[in-house]
């Protein structure tokens, strides 16, 4: 079972605080809450991102 802070983190913490960046470090090991985050942040595109929730490689930064 999910913990509801889990949740709560990725659904309203997060996304009312800003700072996507920092969400996805602090949770690089917790690929359930990188698609979280990713689903959560408006306009983040998921096609920038693998299965686990990390960045892909873009070389020179096309997507």
């Amino acid at each position: 079972m999910d913990p509801p802070i889990r949740s709560d983190i990725a659904e309203k913490i997060a996304p009312d605080t800003g700072f996507f960046s920092v969400w996805m470090t602090v949770f690089h090991e917790h690929p359930d809450m990188l698609k979280r985050f990713i689903q959560a942040f408006p306009g983040t595109d998921p096609n920038c991102f693998d299965d686990e929730g990390h960045a892909v490689s873009r070389p020179g930064g096309r997507l």
